[in-house]
């Protein structure tokens, strides 16, 4: 299991730090994008690895940028599907 942290309001959500690098695996693996910057926006990930992960964030491919606003769905600590809206 992750490391989780308490949240005021939230109760415990998994780390960011570890999400965000799930989130720029995936980005990398699934649609080699390498991510140039990534902002958390909210995250409802809970400590058992359930929620959404949502940012925005600059990718490049072939050295082409673009902005997006990105949502990593996750179940059990993966993600699970991604939806998105280019900025």
């Amino acid at each position: 299991m992750s490391k989780s942290k308490k949240v005021p309001g939230k109760g415990n959500i998994m780390d960011e730090d570890v999400l965000i690098e799930k989130a720029e695996a995936y980005l990398k693996e699934m649609y080699d994008e390498d991510t140039v910057s990534m902002n958390v926006t909210e995250n409802t990930v809970n400590e058992e690895g359930n929620g959404i992960l949502s940012v925005e964030c600059v990718v490049s491919v072939d050295g082409e940028e673009s902005a997006w606003f990105k949502d990593f769905h996750f179940e059990n600590e993966e993600i699970v599907e991604m939806s998105y809206e280019e900025r």
